[in-house]
């Protein structure tokens, strides 16, 4: 009997077993789908990790190209700033070194494009001689002042500009807009309308409906333009 039970024994052990029969065999499988998955998990953040990489150099590659352009407009800027400043301070030599007694002085308020204050004084030195009588005193100093300054009556061209811009406004076209900037106006969406800067001075700005209600639009805004900033 015993040796029937050896050979019983030695049978069963000579046979080939399934590992998920066995304890060994279910935690073996056990561990290799945990390592299986930790791999998949492992390669999931390793992608995951190099398209952060990239992506955060791209921004600072973009960051450091944006820094660069602002770098090389602050360049250009402060050596237009110097040559105007040298500009001036010739200018003022000129003056100083004519004969001629300048009548006026400039103050503190800057021009915004070359040629503005002098020609609005002018602009008011002709209004002021509409309305004086003829064969005055004072006729003959302002018509003496006119005549001596190249009067070139900018303030009427632009005004006529600005009309013309605004006759049967729509809406703000490419051309539109083109021709705004170049008469020196910063121009930002505000809303249902949009808003215009003159020359960047935010003293003197307007707002302009996006779409227009009525053909008076236009010339309601180009009006208060001529009024608040010409």
């Amino acid at each position: 009997m015993e040796k029937v039970i050896r050979d019983v024994i030695e049978y069963c052990n000579a046979q080939m077993v399934d590992p998920l029969y066995t304890w060994q065999g279910v935690s073996n499988a056990l561990l290799r789908e945990n390592l299986e998955k930790q791999q998949k998990e492992r390669v999931t953040a390793e992608l995951a990790r190099e398209q952060t990489q990239n992506e955060t150099d791209a921004l600072i590659e973009s960051v450091d190209e944006d820094l660069n352009r602002m770098k090389r407009q602050v360049e250009e800027l402060t050596r237009a700033n110097e040559a105007l400043l040298c500009e001036n301070q010739g200018l003022r030599a000129k003056l100083r070194a004519k004969d001629e007694v300048p009548i006026l002085y400039l103050g503190e308020e800057e021009e915004l494009f070359q040629g503005e204050i002098r020609e609005m004084i002018l602009d008011a030195l002709s209004e002021s001689l509409e309305h004086t009588a003829g064969k005055t005193r004072r006729a003959d100093v302002l018509n003496d002042i006119l005549q001596s300054n190249r009067y070139e009556k900018i303030h009427e061209q632009r005004e006529k500009t600005i009309k013309n811009l605004f006759r049967d406004y729509k809406t703000m076209s490419g051309t539109l807009r083109q021709e705004l900037q170049k008469f020196g106006f910063t121009i930002t969406e505000d809303g249902k309308h949009y808003r215009l800067t003159y020359y960047g001075d935010e003293r003197y700005h307007t707002t302009v409906s996006k779409t227009a209600s009525d053909r008076r639009s236009g010339m309601n805004t180009a009006a208060d333009i001529v009024r608040e900033m010409l």
